[in-house]
């Protein structure tokens, strides 16, 4: 499959709509949310309409668990923001492969340690450069971090979203 043919919003919104899908199994009212809505794609509301969820959905193609987020998650974690971080099957017509569910909180602190291990790296690596070759961290560099879930911690735990 090639992939650069389809793009990076064709593969999220792949990621929302099997994440959608995934939900209504479980006998939930999904609503995808508009492309301008800020943080959120998917709201979520258990069967008898007494609690909703907001969801944001990250999607990546890569053999590692791993998606790239932005610095922001840092400061937007509150009790009601979940994210799903899914990963698609290349080799298998984009199917899921793996759903990783974890709260906002949870996406904010692993984000600030990322941030924190990544500046660190970079500071040693120009520590042995010459004063020539010191590399500048761009805008870009400085606010992409990625979520990883090595140990899958946080595989198929759809229960933590508490809905029912």
């Amino acid at each position: 499959m090639d992939l650069k043919a389809l793009g990076t919003k064709a593969i999220g919104d792949t990621g929302e709509y099997y994440v959608a899908a995934e939900l209504t199994k479980r006998g939930y009212t999904v609503t995808i949310a508009k492309d301008n809505t800020h943080l959120i794609d998917l709201i979520v509301i258990n069967p008898d309409g007494t609690k909703t969820k907001n969801i944001q959905v990250k999607t990546t193609t890569n053999k590692q668990n791993k998606w790239k987020i932005n610095k922001n998650c840092e400061k937007m974690h509150n009790s009601n923001l979940w994210y799903v971080f899914v990963k698609l099957d290349i080799d298998n017509e984009l199917t899921p492969s793996s759903y990783h569910i974890c709260s906002s909180s949870t996406v904010a602190k692993r984000s600030k340690a990322y941030g924190k291990q990544s500046r660190a790296i970079h500071v040693e690596a120009n520590k042995k450069r010459s004063k020539k070759k010191k590399v500048k961290r761009t805008s870009t560099s400085v606010n992409t971090r990625f979520f990883l879930d090595e140990e899958n911690k946080f595989v198929d735990k759809w229960k933590n979203l508490n809905l029912d």
